[in-house]
């Protein structure tokens, strides 16, 4: 009899095995709420040996994960997970155990092929999203832009001391950003950052020219003037 995918799929259903959807919900709350309960033990023990709540929960997290690999490479876990279900995959013990089992599984393939590659195979997708999700992205560093008004006023004067280049992408600029937030800014490099294939100020192979010194002194004392200057003709502060 030759059966559609449809019925097949229905006729595999009918033959498995129903889970008591109740009995696991009630196992998954027990076991995850004393795994929960301990967590919540640890960083009290912790916090009353004198560790900051910072610290305590971290040690708290690094005892949690060490119990649940050991408890892993004992084949103790595996029995609980299979009792209680999510409830012991879902707190960070269960991540150790997504770690340990396939370690632990492909050994024998050796330490690269096997161990290597397959310690992740789980606890990958976790890593990834998690870091992702974890990161605040409201706290990202503004870009710096110098002010609009202010650049004119600064460069007209710049090419009686120094050629003047556009500054090229940069991250040797953002911790300048936060000057923004109070200030009108300008920015500039003072060297090559102009010049094609030329180190930036952040990488080891940059080098500083002592011809640039005084080129720089002239740049900073003009530019504070400049700025002055056209603060005072807009009346700004």
């Amino acid at each position: 009899m030759r059966m559609s995918s449809d019925e097949y799929a229905a006729f595999v259903d009918s033959l498995s095995q129903r889970s008591p959807i109740w009995g696991d919900l009630l196992r998954a709350g027990l076991v995850g709420g004393v795994i929960c309960t301990l967590g919540q033990a640890l960083t009290d023990l912790y916090t009353a040996c004198g560790a900051a709540p910072e610290t305590a929960s971290a040690w708290c997290s690094i005892t949690l994960v060490f119990l649940g690999a050991l408890l892993t490479g004992l084949g103790v876990y595996d029995d609980l997970a299979r009792f209680a279900g999510a409830g012991s995959l879902v707190p960070i013990t269960g991540f150790a155990n997504a770690v340990v089992s396939p370690a632990l599984e492909f050994k024998t393939e050796g330490l690269v092929t096997g161990t290597a590659v397959k310690i992740f195979t789980i606890a990958g997708p976790v890593i990834v999203y998690g870091i992702g999700a974890s990161v605040d992205w409201d706290d990202f560093q503004d870009p710096l832009v110098s002010d609009p008004a202010l650049i004119e006023p600064v460069c007209a004067h710049i090419p009686q001391y120094a050629s003047l280049a556009p500054i090229m992408p940069s991250m040797a600029g953002e911790d300048f950003a936060e000057y923004a937030k109070v200030t009108r800014p300008v920015f500039a490099f003072v060297g090559s950052n102009g010049t094609p294939g030329c180190a930036d100020w952040h990488s080891p192979r940059f080098v500083g020219f002592d011809e640039t010194v005084r080129t720089g002194a002239d740049f900073y004392a003009n530019t504070a003037l400049d700025v002055l200057d056209a603060l005072r003709v807009s009346g700004a502060r």
